[in-house]
């Protein structure tokens, strides 16, 4: 599937049967602009099991302010080749790494292209260096327990929110916001909209 939008979403406790994963999922696609914004993406806890997993080859995703937490083998995955994706305002909080990636034996690891900013996460950052490395900039290391409780079932929405708040608010002097919520007013949740807008397929 191309040119989709995943929007507002509460994505949760799926690949229990399955491994090397994730709750959203691609292999070897150009999304053509694809967007994922405004998710909650959580508790994937098979083994080695992803938030937002773009896999090999694939392209053209604008992926932003998604709070993803609890997952066992990464927050977000950009599994090499990954070329012009758009990663930024994200809250990837107590993964097993926020961000991951892999290449194919005996090809180059290459995501030449693709921007990862401004992003509060509290794990490995891991992604390709040298001449083919991503644009990295403003991404901001902090500790999960400031933000959110080490177990989801014992994190209440609203308290989630109040820290998400909080500590955009401290940031609010700094010219680089990063995270989900980085302007600390009218918090967004994930759930049914008003209204959505139709596109025609062409």
């Amino acid at each position: 599937a191309k040119r989709l939008e995943i929007l507002y979403c509460d994505l949760s406790d799926g690949n229990r049967l399955s491994n090397d994963t994730g709750a959203l999922k691609c292999w070897g696609t150009d999304g053509e602009g694809s967007v994922i914004a405004y998710n909650w993406v959580h508790d994937n806890q098979g083994r080695n099991t992803v938030g937002i997993y773009l896999d090999n080859y694939s392209k053209n995703f604008s992926v932003h302010h998604n709070v993803i937490w609890n997952n066992s083998g990464a927050g977000i995955r950009l599994n090499s080749p990954s070329n012009d994706n758009q990663i930024y305002n994200n809250t990837v909080l107590n993964n097993g790494k926020s961000f991951a990636v892999f290449t194919y034996k005996g090809k180059t690891p290459n995501q030449l292209g693709t921007r990862i900013f401004n992003n509060l996460y509290s794990d490995e950052l891991e992604c390709v260096a040298g001449d083919f490395a991503p644009e990295l900039r403003g991404n901001q290391l902090v500790n999960s327990d400031e933000l959110l409780l080490p177990s989801s079932s014992q994190v209440m929405s609203d308290q989630m929110l109040r820290g998400m708040q909080r500590h955009a608010l401290h940031e609010a002097d700094k010219d680089i916001r990063p995270g989900a919520y980085e302007s600390g007013a009218n918090p967004w949740r994930p759930g049914r909209r008003k209204s959505w807008r139709i596109h025609s397929p062409d």
